[in-house]
């Protein structure tokens, strides 16, 4: 047998780094990693590997040995080889060989066939060509791979048992002999053996060993010769002692570290476990089967009438009973749990009701009868711990570990809940913010939770609790609920003083705001809006009641802005919004300014400019398609043939008194100022002016009325300025206005016409339109009277005749007719001196001229008297008299007299 010399046995123990005899991560039955762990000052000569360990050929199966080669990286485990069937012999069973079997299946077959714990076969392995621990393995390796039949001598091995497959055959039939013949090899167990520390070296000397059991005999007779302390003493290194041996030593440190004690045997440990179950009176009853070595990482089961007990090298053995196993079971046992690491017990931590628990290596089974058994593991079982586990605030698992999505897991408790995941660690959720949560679409919505459950010390007045989470917070209170605040609605709380800031607690959770462009939450104090184009702001108050009566997001957008004092005008506020402003103050109230109306106030200087601040809200004006907002100091009109044109003072109130766009439709320009009229200010609308003076008021002037007036110079003109509004004139279907010096009147039919001074006066004191109808000329001078300054205005039914000496005199019908044929003013009768009026008795009318009268009725007809025969005419009672109304006008005779015939006679003159 080899004896492995001290330089390759050197290089062999600096390449092994130690070993884990622990299952690793959770769900995975992959083998420990090497540790360097074993305490060889617990090294027994004697006793180096009992028997039951020795021979247990349970302990691993070839799947749990092909994981152990790969996980600690050896080339073994890409490796196959061919091997020939065996029929046995009295020291091993058969073996049925098989083309490419893995290092692992030839490992496990033969362990299984010869009776050797085939953890000792790896050991041997690595002890003997460090094949374990290589990831790259050579023919020479292979070659010799368990030392049998290679002794330390020059001849080297012997070529009959070459190869992988023979020598793990070979080398577990040796130590079947030594078992079978003790007493035919060197060293024998039961007696005092003198055993060399170092092969065929005399001078290192010997120790007297007691060999307690047949296996450490037969590691002796495999390998001849014990460690000496100083070969203890260097652990896995290399002695600078020259008489140090290792194979031994080593033997025992991989055991250890890879497999736990070389004393203990997990089918014994199982048994040990139920004797002592029952001595103290919680026995498990009957065995139901033999113990079965073949679980994760060599662990052993036994199953009882009244449980199981399991054990694994680093756990020991331990029960685990009634629904508390079935779950384990369930869930996958070793392989998902690890093994118990302590016995069932009674939690006496409740004492109200009975809860038993099982702890295992990767976390716990709780069971009550109202909550059955449930598994709590992992940092959510670490977190329930630490706050006082079954006895604290979160009560008894009612659920077992379970994925929540995205890569985490919960547990509900029946006080709460705990979330993990790896991100954000495990943190309490509780009651109707667990609800909320949940509600919302947990993980998948607002991620995990990034704090526990946590009273906010922010809010003395009244209990708010909260819970952060990765995509928003859930807040409670009793006043407001739960509710859910995230993204940047949250941000912009948050940056406000959150529940101890001015828009205090949320009481609604985050929503899709209407028209489903954005969010809002409610808050006590107002709303915070969010849109992709505008981020989150806050409206408060009067405005956001204002802004969502008005339509809030569907008509004036998203907030660009936050509720904010207007600094130019103490005690207003405002918000701006994609589609306008609203702005309040305790005298205005909260108002909406928006579009082209909104930039027109802007460019006035806002709420500190010539407008003041709105008094009502963005609103259709009167008529169709325009709109008006009305300020403290005027108003601004909009309309899409106009634009936005503010109407402000005197001219405002008058706009809006006379029915604004429906009488006058739009404005079409900005208020000015005449300056041909100092003090005269005008707004130009669609269908007129409107001009105020403080003299004469603010007066509409409209349609041809207001372009007549124009025409003679507007307010510099002859009729200066409007005294009264553009109105229905007496009688049907016309329209006049007043000046300072004059009207102007119109009608369809006669176009619009000036009237003015003492032929005005007498045109109204006539009867105006009714009596003469409307004026179809200006006021004009006459020019054929060049003597003295001679005015009139023609009407519909007359004319109206003025000078200094006459006077303005009405003159219609038949007898300006007859006056007008006899030259008018310029002609034989001259200017009339009087107005038409009724002679006495009803039957006609007379007009008197400078030189003569005018007499007509409905059967003579209109004729003139010249001023010679009119006065006897008149002194004998006129049309009243003798002589009735003339026939004939006034003719010169041949004689030079003047005769007019008359009804009843003739006068000559």
């Amino acid at each position: 047998m080899t004896r492995l010399l001290r330089p390759r046995l050197t290089v062999v123990a600096l390449l092994v780094l130690g070993l884990a005899a622990a299952l690793s991560l959770v769900g995975s039955s992959a083998p420990p990693a090497l540790r360097e762990s074993a305490d060889l000052g617990r090294f027994d000569p004697g006793n180096i590997i009992d028997d039951t360990v020795f021979y247990d050929s349970t302990t691993m199966n070839a799947d749990q040995v092909q994981a152990f080669l790969a996980a600690n990286g050896s080339g073994l485990a890409g490796l196959r080889f061919d091997t020939w069937t065996r029929t046995g012999d009295d020291y091993c069973g058969a073996y049925a060989g098989a083309a490419q079997e893995t290092a692992a299946a030839v490992i496990a077959k033969v362990a299984r066939a010869c009776g050797i714990n085939p953890q000792v076969l790896l050991v041997t392995l690595q002890k003997e060509q460090g094949l374990v621990k290589d990831a790259s393995i050579s023919a020479d390796q292979l070659r010799k791979a368990m030392g049998y039949a290679c002794p330390d001598t020059p001849a080297g091995c012997d070529a009959t048992y070459n190869g992988f497959y023979n020598q793990v055959y070979m080398a577990s039939r040796q130590f079947k002999r030594y078992q079978a013949l003790p007493n035919r090899y060197g060293y024998v167990a039961g007696r005092v053996n003198t055993i060399p520390y170092f092969p065929n070296d005399p001078t290192c000397g010997s120790a007297q060993v007691y060999i307690e059991n047949q296996a450490t005999a037969g590691l002796y007779n495999y390998t001849p010769y014990v460690p000496n302390a100083a070969s203890l003493a260097a652990g896995y290194k290399a002695s600078t002692d020259r008489c140090a041996s290792y194979g031994n030593r080593n033997f025992y440190n991989y055991f250890t570290d890879w497999f736990g004690s070389t004393q203990t045997s997990g089918a014994a440990a199982v048994t040990d476990k139920a004797r002592a179950l029952a001595a103290t009176g919680r026995g498990l009853g009957a065995a139901l089967g033999d113990v079965a070595c073949d679980l994760p990482g060599g662990g052993c089961r036994q199953r009882y009438e009244l449980g199981d007990v399991f054990w694994s090298a680093m756990t020991g053995a331990h029960d685990v009973r009634g629904e508390i196993l079935a779950k384990y079971l369930a869930t996958g046992g070793p392989t998902y749990m690890g093994y118990p690491v302590g016995d069932d017990q009674r939690d006496t931590r409740v004492v109200s009701t009975a809860v038993w628990y099982s702890n295992f290596q990767y976390g716990d089974i709780v069971w009550s009868q109202a909550t059955k058994a449930q598994v709590v593991r992992g940092p959510i079982r670490d977190h329930w711990l630490a706050l006082g586990a079954s006895a604290g605030s979160l009560g008894l698992p009612t659920s077992s570990d379970a994925p929540a999505g995205g890569g985490g897991f919960v547990v509900d408790f029946q006080g709460g809940s705990v979330y993990w995941s790896a991100a954000t660690g495990a943190h309490d959720v509780r009651g109707a913010i667990l609800t909320k949560y949940r509600q919302a679409g947990g993980p998948a919505a607002l991620g995990y939770p990034t704090s526990n459950d946590s009273r906010d010390r922010a809010v003395a007045s009244t209990p708010v609790y909260y819970v952060n989470f990765q995509g928003g917070d859930v807040v409670w209170s009793a006043a407001t609920g739960a509710q859910v605040v995230r993204g940047p609605i949250l941000q912009r709380w948050i940056a406000l003083g959150a529940s101890a800031g001015p828009l205090g607690l949320p009481v609604t959770s985050d929503a899709v705001a209407p028209g489903g462009k954005g969010y809002v939450v409610d808050f006590q104090g107002g709303s915070v809006y969010w849109s992709p184009a505008t981020g989150a702001h806050d409206v408060r108050g009067a405005i956001l009641a204002r802004y969502r009566s008005f339509g809030g997001p569907p008509v004036l957008g998203y907030p660009t802005g936050d509720d904010s004092p207007d600094r130019n005008a103490p005690g207003v506020w405002f918000t701006n919004f994609q589609g306008g402003d609203v702005v309040w103050s305790q005298a205005t109230g909260a108002q909406v300014v928006r579009g082209a109306i909104r930039e027109h106030w802007l460019r006035l200087g806002a709420s500190a400019g010539t407008l003041g601040l709105p008094v009502t809200s963005d609103a259709v004006a009167p008529g169709n398609g325009g709109y008006v907002v009305h300020f403290q100091r005027g108003a601004v009109y909009w309309s899409p043939a106009t634009g936005a044109h503010a109407v402000q003072g005197p001219i405002a109130v008058k706009y809006a008194e006379v029915g604004g766009p429906l009488f006058v439709g739009y404005p079409v320009g900005e208020q000015g100022t005449d300056r041909a009229a100092p003090g005269v200010t005008y707004s130009n609308f669609q269908g007129g002016d409107i001009v105020h003076s403080q003299a004469t008021g603010a007066q509409v002037v409209r349609g041809a009325i207001l372009a007549h007036w124009l025409s003679l110079g507007a307010s510099a003109g002859p009729l200066g300025l409007p005294v009264t509004t553009d109105a229905l004139a007496p009688g049907n279907g016309g329209y006049v206005v007043d000046f300072q010096r004059g009207s102007i009147y119109w009608s369809p039919a006669t176009g619009a016409h000036d009237v003015r001074g003492a032929i005005l006066a007498a045109y109204r004191t006539a009867g105006g339109p009714p009596y003469l109808g409307y004026p179809t000329g200006d006021d004009s001078r006459d020019p054929r009277v060049t003597a003295t300054p001679v005015y009139y205005s023609n009407f519909q039914g007359g004319d109206v005749v003025w000078s200094a000496g006459t006077g303005a005199q009405v003159v219609r019908g038949d007898i300006l007719r007859k006056w007008l044929e006899l030259g008018a003013s310029s002609g034989r009768l001259g200017l009339p001196v009087t107005s038409e009026a009724l002679i006495p008795g009803g039957q006609g009318f007379v007009v008197d001229f400078q030189r003569g009268s005018v007499y007509w009725s409905a059967s003579t007809g209109a004729r003139w008297v010249a001023s010679a025969i009119n006065e006897e005419y008149a002194a004998r009672g006129g049309p009243a008299g003798e002589l009735g109304y003339p026939k004939t006008d006034t003719t010169t005779l041949p004689t030079g007299q003047q005769q007019v015939v008359f009804q009843n006679g003739t006068l000559t003159r």
